[in-house]
This record gives structure tokens, sequence and C-alpha cells, in this order.
């Protein structure tokens, strides 16, 4: 992956991990939205503002978050500090070939693959 630039890298995390936040924002959405119908008022304003929120949220999490990690991932690969924001020593290091091996076992939090 130190090879992709850093729109290829955020195109393939967006990918993986989009399509879940997006299925689960929008059956929230719905699941709330369905509870506005109620007879209860209490419960009918927590419903819709619960829906509108999520719905807000999303919004957010596939715009503002991926700009900000973005800038974040630029920000690290120029070696720059989070706080002091001064140049940082470069600590890339080579990896061997069977250190990047790693038994799905030990990743796999005890379940074996």
């Amino acid at each position: 992956t130190h090879s992709l630039s850093l729109s290829e890298k955020m195109g393939r995390t967006m990918k993986h991990a989009g399509v879940s936040v997006t299925v689960t924002s929008i059956t929230d959405v719905l699941a709330f939205a369905l509870g506005a119908f109620t007879i209860m008022p209490g419960l009918r304003s927590f419903c819709i503002s619960a829906a509108m929120c999520i719905a807000m949220i999303f919004f957010l999490q596939v715009s503002w978050f991926v700009a900000w990690l973005s800038l974040d991932q630029r920000r690290i690969e120029s070696h720059i500090h989070g706080i002091m924001l001064t140049k940082t020593a470069n600590t890339d290091m080579e990896v061997s070939d069977e250190e990047k091996r790693v038994d799905k076992s030990e990743v796999s939090l005890g379940k074996r693959v």
C-alpha cells in the first residue's frame, strides 16, 4: 500500500468501510422514521430528532471526516508532528519479508481462520 497515492488509499478505505456505514445509517434512519408515526408525542419527537441527527452524522462522516482524514494522512506522510507542526525524524524502516507475513490465527482474536 506504500505505492498507492493518497486518493487511491482513501478510495479503497471508502469502498471498504463506506458500504457498511451507509447501510447502517440508512437502516437506523428508517427505523427511527417509522418510530415517528407513534401516538406518543415524546417518543415521536425523539424518533424524529434521532433520524435527523443520524442522517446529518452520516453526511458529515462521508464528507468532513474523509476530508480531515486525508489531510491528516498527508501531514503524516510529510513527517509533520501532529501537535507542534514541525518536521519529525523519518522513522520509516525496511521490513523484511518474514516480518510482513502474519499468521492469521494471531490476528483473528483467537479464532482459527
